[in-house]
């Protein structure tokens, strides 16, 4: 940020990472002081007393008017092209993107090396969730302004979107060294938490805590990285924070009962999950993480009907699907768990949970009405291509399933192939009584619960 002595003559416009266990930048649009636009010997005309008017219903956050003030001085002076780009950074404080893009390229047309005007296209381009033109607008920013630190901000923000962690982080990075300030901080800490980074992530959020330390996200942030890294405790301890901080703050009830429920405190996590709840009835990760809570102290009842609430919100995503189905498997309602397990490999064809879900219990349901081998070995095989044949748990699964399908010998050679994956003592055990099975020429049915 760019500040003179005097009033504002200009906005910029900063564009954000999406809210879901993101710090949210939503409209930044701090007010940039370049240069004042009186001009030496020459009174304030009509358009700059609207323009002045303009700025102080910005002032005001009076948005409305500010546009009504803008367009005036626009209509006086039309060739003047910060007008444009002043009332464009107002729209965009409306919501109107499609406004505020109209008004930075009039700005552009007007002033072609106008950096801060496409800085703002870009953000705007950004909330319309247009991030391929996002970037190309920063890329000319950029290309005006070698040293623009918010245009590097907001292409890491794209890149970001678009799943290109590793640019976003290069960006994010950039625009630190140039200004080096909480917000980008937080992006950064955000793409290295989508790249597993975790040490990194914490690393830059205790700095963004150190630029504001008052921000309940940014702990937040910083307790999702902690939980990632396994730091149960320190996950609670910024989750306090973040609650203390904004006791209205969903997300960091989530995440603390994330944490409680690793460390297996299903009480206080559902707790939590009841707190976001009554916060946001619509949270999906509230009611899936309090499904996984009940399901873990065996109330499969209350473990169902919150997959049923994730599903009625998150109907396309397979997950939760499978989550469902697993409760219903627990509870012995294996009709339900094998609609929910069909379901999400219908949804998701490359699911490779669903698949070895599916056969497992098509081959070792201790109901024989529900068993099929021949169908069991068909899921199985793909769980297994998916995986290149890596995977113990889908390999495994197919050997039961050829067992189950009177293929013994094909069960027998399967199962033999433990001694490649360095199984735990229980898992190995498990594959040698199976193996002994199979070689009798004998299934292996789960017992009934």
């Amino acid at each position: 940020m760019i500040l003179c002595k005097t009033m504002a003559t200009e906005q910029s416009l900063c564009s954000s990472p999406s809210p879901q266990r993101i710090f949210t930048r939503l409209i930044s649009m701090g007010i940039l002081l370049l240069f004042l636009m009186a001009t030496q010997g020459c009174g304030r005309s009509e358009a700059r007393k609207a323009f002045d008017r303009g700025m102080e219903a910005v002032n005001r956050k009076d948005y409305r008017q500010a546009i009504d003030e803008f367009t005036e001085a626009i209509r006086l002076d039309p060739n003047n092209a910060r007008y444009y780009l002043n009332r464009g950074v107002n729209y965009g404080y409306k919501g109107d993107w499609d406004k505020a893009i109209a008004d930075c390229s009039s700005a552009i047309r007007l002033d072609p090396k106008y950096a801060m005007a496409f800085n703002n296209r870009a953000a705007a381009h950004y909330h319309k969730g247009d991030y391929d033109e996002a970037i190309l607008d920063c890329n000319k920013a950029i290309g005006l302004m070698t040293n623009y630190c918010e245009a590097f901000g907001n292409r890491g923000m794209a890149h970001d979107k678009k799943g290109e962690y590793r640019e976003a982080i290069a960006d994010s990075s950039e625009a630190i060294r140039l200004c080096g300030n909480a917000q980008d901080y937080i992006v950064r800490a955000v793409a290295y938490l989508k790249i597993n980074e975790y040490k990194k992530a914490i690393n830059d959020c205790t700095e963004a805590i150190r630029f504001n330390p008052y921000d309940a996200t940014i702990h937040n942030e910083r307790a999702i990285a902690f939980l990632c890294e396994g730091e149960y405790d320190k996950a609670i301890a910024d989750s306090d924070k973040a609650i203390l901080l904004n006791p209205n703050y969903g997300r960091a009830y989530v995440t603390r009962a994330e944490a409680f429920h690793n460390k297996g405190d299903y009480g206080r996590a559902i707790g939590d999950c009841n707190a976001a709840i009554r916060l946001d009835r619509n949270d999906p990760d509230a009611y899936s993480l309090r499904a996984n809570a009940y399901e873990n102290k065996g109330d499969y009842d209350k473990a169902i009907a919150d997959a049923d609430e994730v599903v009625r919100l998150l109907p396309n995503d397979a997950r939760y699907r499978v989550a469902r189905g697993y409760s219903y498997q627990r509870k012995g309602d294996y009709g339900k768990a094998v609609a929910d397990y069909s379901d999400a490999v219908r949804i998701d064809p490359k699911f490779i949970e669903a698949y070895n879900n599916l056969a497992w219990l098509l081959a070792v349901c201790t109901d024989a009405k529900v068993r099929d081998g021949e169908r069991a070995v068909e899921y199985a095989k793909r769980a297994c291509e998916l995986t290149a044949w890596k995977e113990w748990t889908c390999v495994d699964t197919l050997a039961a399933a050829y067992a189950e399908a009177g293929q013994f010998d094909e069960a027998v050679k399967l199962e033999n192939k433990y001694p490649e994956f360095n199984l735990p003592k229980g898992r190995l055990d498990k594959a040698r009584e199976r193996l002994t099975l199979y070689e009798q020429k004998k299934p292996y049915h789960e017992e009934k619960p």
